[in-house]
């Protein structure tokens, strides 16, 4: 739940999210980069990138994946611990072309 939590949450509302927001604010740890998807199957869904107290709307989950991990990159950020293979496997296989 954490490697999921540190590379998309999905929440049925904006308040949810800002719930989730305060969780990781009162544990101390840094808050990196993230995806959030707001809305349910039967409702509107929005994909938003959090980053800095900004959250900033996309239109897919994959140019969001990509705003992440630009974010990463020109901030030289680590990768969040819970769900840095993850990253690493977004890095390997879409950006640096590296076949397995």
């Amino acid at each position: 739940k954490d490697s999921q939590d540190s590379f998309i949450v999905f929440g049925e509302s904006v308040d949810v999210m800002q719930q989730h927001l305060e969780q990781l604010k009162n544990r101390g740890d840094p808050i990196q980069p993230f995806i959030l998807i707001v809305g349910t199957i039967f409702s509107h869904i929005e994909i938003l990138v959090y980053f800095d107290s900004i959250m900033y709307k996309v239109h897919s989950i994959l140019r969001a994946i990509e705003v992440c991990y630009k974010i990463f990159h020109l901030f030289n950020l680590e990768y969040p611990c819970q769900s840095s293979i993850v990253w690493l496997f977004v890095q390997l296989l879409f950006w640096c072309n590296i076949s397995i």
